[in-house]
Formats: C-alpha cells, sequence, structure tokens
C-alpha cells in the first residue's frame, strides 16, 4: 500500500530507527547527515547491513559502527547549534533515492536494503567516501553485491495466530 501522495512508506522498524536519530540530531541542534542513517541501519534487528559489511571481511561491520561513533560523538562537539538540514524523513535525498531503487522494483515500501543500495550509490556524501577509500574497491563491491542480491530477512519470532493442523484420532 502506497503512503500519501504515492509515495512509498518506509518500512516500520526502519522509519522509527530514523526519527529516533532524526530526533537526536535536532535535539542537538546538528544536521542529519549519512552516518546517522546508516548507523540506523546497522541497528536493524535483521542485521542486513551488518551481514553486507560483513561481506567485505570479518569484523569489517564492527569497525565501521566504531567508526560511526566516532564520528557521530565528534559532530556532537564540531556542529552543535548549525541545525537539522531537513523538517523530516519526507524531505530526505537518500530515502528518495531509496524510493527510486524500491519502484523499480515495484515494492510496496522501502526497506533497508533499499536505503543501503542508495547510500552506497550515493558518491557525493563524506561518509561514503571515506568509507570507500578505507575498504578499497574490492571491499566495497563485495559489500554491493551482498547489499544487490541479498534480502532483510526479520528474525523476530512470530508466532501464529491459526492453530496447528492435528490429525484427528478415530
Amino acid at each position: 500500500m502506497k503512503g500519501e501522495e504515492g509515495r512509498l512508506p518506509l518500512e516500520e522498524e526502519l522509519r522509527e530507527r530514523l526519527e529516533l536519530r532524526l530526533r537526536a540530531c535536532k535535539e542537538g541542534e546538528v544536521p542529519f547527515r549519512t552516518f546517522h542513517k546508516l548507523a540506523a541501519l546497522l541497528a536493524m534487528r535483521s542485521g542486513f547491513a551488518r551481514s553486507c559489511f560483513e561481506a567485505a571481511g570479518r569484523g569489517t561491520a564492527g569497525r565501521i559502527e566504531r567508526w560511526l561513533r566516532q564520528v557521530i560523538l565528534a559532530q556532537a562537539e564540531n556542529e552543535r547549534g548549525q541545525g537539522v538540514s531537513i523538517g523530516s524523513l519526507d524531505a530526505d535525498l537518500s530515502i528518495a533515492n531509496a524510493a527510486l531503487i524500491a519502484r523499480k522494483e515495484r515494492a510496496s515500501h522501502i526497506d533497508q536494503r533499499h536505503l543501503l543500495l542508495a547510500l552506497l550509490a550515493d558518491k557525493n556524501t563524506g561518509t561514503m567516501n571515506e568509507i570507500a577509500k578505507s575498504l578499497g574497491a574490492t571491499n566495497r563491491e563485495s559489500i554491493q553485491a551482498a547489499a544487490e542480491t541479498g534480502r532483510p530477512r526479520d528474525l523476530r519470532p512470530v508466532r501464529s495466530a491459526v492453530p496447528p493442523l492435528t490429525r484427528e484420532e478415530k
């Protein structure tokens, strides 16, 4: 089902995690940047972004997460008072690019994979350029391939409301 004005909605958990980061940026009066979006993706329960980064080598996701924490802490010190660049997630360019990917796939919503692919494709952000430089072309290609071919899984246990089929005893 499509959101208002034909926009694709964000997957619920993804929206919640991004909104949490955006709210923290507003409270800290710092710009909402790519590294916040990537941190939100790496925090998703499915572990999809983590597994994509691990395709570049064991421990890669952990190194990226540690670097993101450092960058976010440094931003809080160095950019406080600059304000947030967007008022809502609907105005975010990365999310708009993720929506384009989702539409091409005829998806009903924007999921974490779409956003990760949009971030990986963006050559104009310092975050993604720094990651590309740090990991090298081969490792970056491994991450890209994992994101293109993989699919997020919801790892939460699900209980069905439908009772199991049982054989009737005669």
